[in-house]
């Protein structure tokens, strides 16, 4: 068994300034909550979202995505035999095609916390205008199939190509489209004041010039006047932003869905035809 907890960002300090990659963050509305005691690596949190967050010296090239960390059960973590320990973070870890998963038991993630990690804000703001939790993620590879077999091995469900989660809450893509920067896709709870929050926080948005093709009713005018996009229809949808990677080094898709469930490949090639990485 195997869930999404948190993602990985690593940056190198020499080539992007510390207190601008922190205030990048802050712009999408995460706070540093913790500091690891030994590593200084850091964990920002916004709702249900984390992010581990490394300045490594030897990091080549711009920050960007690096991991994801999973709560696994323990049956699940004595089964990993090419785990190792990380004392940076105090979780166990296998690389597979330079992309890192952190393995962490739930029932002593909390214990760890206490005793690895220091806080550094005891209080954390949950907003309704804002990042909920993670959804999904599309990462492109030179060749994707070992990463695709060590999550099946750890508990994704193969579904049409994609990778689903444990609890059906996360879905993984893996393709060898060429693009660089990966795809987070986040949901939130009002796409709208998101969008808004964003907006005057001077984060750069995605301009659509498209109105939706079938009739949302009364969220119609919305969609239009908050520059957003819509696919499904009234009944079952998702009204999405998009940041392009040129803010964080990755493209983010929040997203506000009513009973339209999974993440389509053509969803986000409708974006990928839109931008330039």
């Amino acid at each position: 068994m195997s869930n999404v907890s948190f993602f990985e960002y690593s940056y190198n300090p020499a080539y992007e300034n510390s207190k601008e990659v922190a205030q990048r963050l802050c712009d999408l509305g995460f706070i540093c909550r913790a500091r690891h005691q030994h590593s200084d690596y850091t964990i920002w949190v916004q709702n249900l979202c984390i992010l581990l967050v490394r300045d490594l010296e030897d990091h080549q090239g711009a920050g960007r995505i690096t991991g994801m960390g999973l709560n696994v059960d323990h049956q699940t973590l004595i089964n990993q035999h090419d785990a190792r320990p990380d004392p940076a973070t105090d979780f166990f870890m296998v690389t597979v095609s330079d992309f890192n998963i952190y393995m962490v038991e739930e029932s002593v993630l909390t214990e760890k916390s206490l005793i690895n990690y220091e806080v550094v804000r005891d209080t954390v703001n949950h907003y309704n205008k804002g990042l909920e939790h993670f959804s999904g993620l599309e990462i492109n590879l030179a060749e994707p199939s070992q990463l695709y077999l060590k999550l099946t091995q750890l508990g994704f469900k193969e579904d049409n190509g994609r990778l689903l989660s444990n609890n059906n809450r996360f879905t993984l893509l893996l393709r060898q489209s060429g693009a660089i920067n990966p795809t987070l896709i986040v949901d939130t709870q009002d796409v709208f004041g998101t969008t808004a929050r964003y907006t005057l926080a001077d984060v750069e948005l995605l301009e659509f010039d498209t109105m939706p093709e079938e009739d949302f009713k009364d969220l119609t005018h919305k969609i239009k006047g908050y520059n957003c996009v819509a696919f499904g229809n009234y009944n079952s949808h998702s009204i999405e932003n998009y940041i392009p990677s040129r803010v964080v080094n990755f493209n983010l898709v929040f997203r506000q869905r009513k009973q339209y469930l999974k993440i389509h490949e053509d969803t986000l090639d409708f974006y990928g035809t839109r931008t330039e990485t």
